[in-house]
């Protein structure tokens, strides 16, 4: 359980960094800004894939509470790593919005859209409120 606990961390890592790189070399760039609505709207969208992640995790964990401990661990393997990519996909719209027009509330989304992925940190204390199975009869 550890081990893929371990490996469910890296991924999330990766996630998790994945947009803050993509928005660093625009960012050290400093170019100037373009006028544009296209930052507010693309946020606005963005916007909509976080409760989307949220419907989505207690979707999958409501289906699977019916399944053995190994079935449940994988899926909510699945379930956390489907909830960031939605994160993870408005934090890159809002990167790639940066890096056309150089709007600063693009790059205030990407930090707050990683920050958000960071605090969904895999634990097993989650795992156990979600599915109801306590951690130690998984191996």
């Amino acid at each position: 359980m550890q081990k893929q606990l371990s490996t469910l961390k890296i991924i999330h890592f990766a996630i998790f960094i994945a947009p803050l790189l993509f928005v660093l070399f625009p960012y050290l760039e400093s170019r100037p800004v373009q006028e544009s609505a296209l930052p507010l709207q693309i946020l606005v969208v963005s916007s909509v894939l976080v409760p989307v992640s949220s419907f989505l995790r207690r979707f999958l964990a409501a289906k699977a509470r019916t399944q053995s401990g190994e079935d449940k661990f994988s899926k909510y393997q699945t379930m956390k790593i489907l909830t960031w990519a939605l994160v993870e996909a408005a934090a890159l719209m809002n990167g790639a919005v940066y890096f056309l027009f150089g709007a600063t509330l693009s790059l205030g989304a990407v930090i707050a859209f990683c920050l958000l992925n960071l605090v969904r940190f895999p634990n097993l204390r989650e795992f156990e409120e979600l599915f109801g199975e306590p951690s130690d009869r998984i191996r």
